[in-house]
């Protein structure tokens, strides 16, 4: 079996025929499958004849890429789809060891590769084993077998290099080279640790895909582009709302080389960080809403799918991270009129809850344990009722001594769930002094650490606040 070291994509054509000849396997089913992105997907099936034969094959166009014939205990191995017909002869001993290539120059050239590199994996671990083996003491030993080691090293990327060369009408050498990482210079005299870090962060958010034709669609149908998108924007890009929107929009905007590579490209990027457990993603999530589909740019998003994204971008623009709180005016248990915007206290909890709901009254109890502890006024809870009863809310709050600024909309004048994008309940936002949305949607015990977060990077300490009254319960 061979690993899945690519996966497929193919040219378009006007008919494709795959023979496989197995010598030693008969009268089985067998699938003909492909790559797309993380997953592997079924095709078409077909059955091996008595000679040990099986032919997949169609009068119309079939994706370009590297297909996988997959027999029934799940082992496969891999061949690229780039021609009209294909014939290939191997067993199931060992797919890549057995495998004979009678028509595709793509697959004779695959399969060289794969040989190639299974003899280098081979003799290095041999080496690897042999170097483990000896004593610390050995150094000239060691020595030489490193050599050797970093020899077999220098021949992958010598044998690479060839095929890119030699081969460079083939998708397969397209494949090899997008496997070679952007080369950054060597740290200078005049770099400091900081400068050279900096610079190898902007060298790979600008050079990251140099190597990877994002015109060819056929590159999709590999298992290379995925795993490198979630690598350049989990593990090269910082991850901040503003990093990574526009290292998003910088891979986006490459892939609109071409149409098919821009819809799965964006659509990941879109989707990943809709669902993103991560605190402010969803300024990512307006930012290329806003770029890409709100624009016309997304060709293919229908009216249905663009007005959703309309509704979400809406609910989400107000309430960012780093933005101003909206005022909200509301009145409290005795009918007075309260603001948001008037609390002195150094950082505002805002909450959104139902007296209704189980989770929401364990939540509110949680914040006053935590509002009970805090130093005197350095954190106050704007507490807004998000249902219509208000008997058993008063009551609530009144058993319970709550020591917030308790208020409600039950004439619905505020829209404040819009505002504040509230379609379920509870949702706590931390406002900072200025009323800055600093986090949203966070749990309990996760205020604290953000708070001491937020003091240990702006160095502040709470001022105290204009109003010394006492706390009350409103």
């Amino acid at each position: 079996m061979i690993s899945g070291l690519f996966s497929c994509t193919i040219l378009y054509s006007q008919a494709y025929e795959i023979e496989v000849k197995f010598k030693s396997y008969k009268n089985n089913q067998v699938y003909l499958g492909f790559h797309y992105g993380h997953n592997k997907y079924v095709r078409d099936t077909a059955e091996v004849n008595q000679k040990g034969v099986v032919v997949f094959s169609g009068d119309k166009e079939i994706p370009g890429g590297i297909y996988l014939i997959i027999v029934p205990n799940k082992n496969y191995f891999e061949l690229i789809v780039n021609e009209e017909k294909i014939s290939v002869e191997t067993d199931t001993g060992d797919f890549v060891k057995n495998m004979k290539v009678i028509l595709s120059d793509e697959n004779k050239v695959f399969y060289d590769y794969l040989r190639f590199m299974q003899d280098q994996h081979f003799s290095k671990t041999d080496l690897q084993a042999k170097l483990n083996a000896l004593d610390e003491r050995d150094t000239i030993e060691k020595q030489k077998i490193n050599e050797k080691i970093k020899n077999l090293d220098d021949e992958v990327v010598h044998y690479r290099e060839s095929i890119i060369k030699d081969h460079s009408e083939l998708f397969f050498a397209k494949i090899v080279k997008a496997l070679e990482e952007p080369l950054p210079r060597p740290m200078e005299a005049a770099d400091n640790d900081s400068m050279y870090r900096n610079y190898l962060y902007g060298f790979y958010q600008e050079h990251f895909f140099d190597h990877m034709d994002l015109s060819d669609e056929k590159i999709l149908r590999t298992p290379i582009y995925e795993p490198k998108v979630d690598r350049y924007v989990d593990k090269l890009t910082l991850r901040h709302p503003d990093s990574i929107k526009y290292a998003a929009e910088r891979l986006i905007d490459k892939s609109m080389a071409n149409e098919e590579v821009f819809k799965y490209t964006l659509i990941k990027l879109f989707n990943k960080y809709a669902k993103s457990q991560y605190m402010g993603m969803d300024a990512v999530v307006v930012h290329l809403a806003e770029k890409y589909y709100l624009s016309g740019k997304a060709s293919w998003a229908d009216s249905t799918q663009i007005a959703k994204i309309y509704e979400r971008v809406v609910n989400l623009s107000s309430n960012l991270i780093g933005m101003k709180a909206p005022e909200l005016i509301m009145q409290d248990t005795s009918g007075q009129y309260k603001s948001l915007h008037a609390i002195k206290s150094f950082y505002t909890l805002l909450v959104f809850w139902d007296v209704s709901c189980g989770h929401c009254k364990l939540v509110v109890s949680e914040l006053k344990k935590l509002v009970d502890r805090s130093p005197s006024d350095s954190l106050q809870v704007f507490a807004v009722h998000t249902g219509k009863e208000s008997k058993e809310w008063k009551k609530h709050v009144i058993e319970n001594k709550l020591p917030f600024i308790h208020v409600s909309d039950l004439k619905q004048f505020s829209n404040f769930r819009q505002l504040y994008d509230v379609y379920s309940t509870p949702v706590v936002y931390l406002l900072d002094k200025e009323k800055i949305i600093q986090a949203k949607r966070i749990a309990v015990d996760k205020i604290e650490p953000i708070i001491n977060t937020l003091e240990k990077r702006f160095d502040l300490v709470p001022d105290p606040p204009e109003d010394q009254s006492e706390r009350k319960t409103e």
